[in-house]
């Protein structure tokens, strides 16, 4: 609790030495109190994904209500073509042409997702999913560091969300993201805060005759600075400090 009611932590416990499974945690507060017998006071443990060689992850936190499927499979597509190897998503009342959409991906590998996320304390402080407020802020923030727990083993996490897109420098890398980061990532950095240019759909579409949104809405706005996401690579970052727009790097490396 705090100044806005609801405030979000990472907790990092270690964990002994030798051939001890934990399927399932708990927090008590007293160091002399004994751990509760009742599995419902215990949360199951994840594992972070599992990964292999170079791959790039992208967290996309929570898709909710009206998210129009058309442009999630439009979405889904391009970071195919960009060479992204896994999306973790979650979602909150999401409409069924969307959910059918976000299953398609998980049954070919490309989608992780985590189903109907919700809020604690809905009844002492009500806020919904979409708001503008520092509540949902916070909602928003515990599903960040959660997904990024979840991609702990990939080399490098993009943080965007489904109408934002990471384009490598067409002319130099094509399409293939792995490439434009492996060239921007040196040995010291730790990843990068990404200002976006806006692409505002109430303008004349660029390509009137495309059947694809995302090939209309070509014009842009210049570089914006006030909403920035970022790409990372999470050998490199201080675990549990990935939030929405910023990130911490471990000592002796550079953002």
């Amino acid at each position: 609790m705090g100044t806005y009611a609801i405030t979000k932590n990472s907790i990092q416990c270690s964990v002994p030495e030798g051939n001890i499974w934990i399927d399932h945690v708990s927090i008590v507060n007293d160091l002399n109190a004994k751990c509760p017998e009742d599995l419902s006071y215990f949360v199951k443990v994840s594992l972070p994904l599992m990964s292999k060689g170079s791959n790039i992850a992208i967290c996309s936190l929570i898709s909710y209500r009206s998210q129009d499927a058309a442009l999630l499979v439009e979405w889904f597509e391009a970071q195919r073509l960009l060479g992204v190897n896994k999306i973790v998503t979650y979602t909150h009342d999401l409409n069924s042409d969307a959910i059918r959409v976000l299953d398609y991906y998980e049954s070919i590998g490309l989608a992780h997702v985590i189903h109907e996320f919700d809020m604690p304390k809905k009844d002492e402080f009500p806020r919904f999913i979409g708001e503008q407020n520092i509540r949902q802020w916070t909602d928003k923030e515990v599903v960040t560091l959660d997904c990024n727990s979840r991609l702990l083993q990939f080399k490098y996490v993009i943080m965007c969300d489904k109408d934002e897109f990471l384009v490598p420098n067409i002319t130099k890398f094509g399409f293939s993201l792995r490439k434009a980061l492996d060239h921007m990532f040196d040995d010291s950095t730790a990843g990068f805060q990404l200002n976006p240019k806006l692409h505002i759909t109430t303008w004349t579409p660029y390509n009137r005759s495309s059947t694809l949104f995302i090939s209309k809405y070509l014009n842009s706005t210049s570089s914006v600075p006030d909403r920035h996401k970022y790409v990372y690579m999470p050998e490199r970052v201080v675990i549990g400090s990935t939030n929405i727009h910023e990130f911490t790097a471990c000592e002796g490396y550079k953002v």
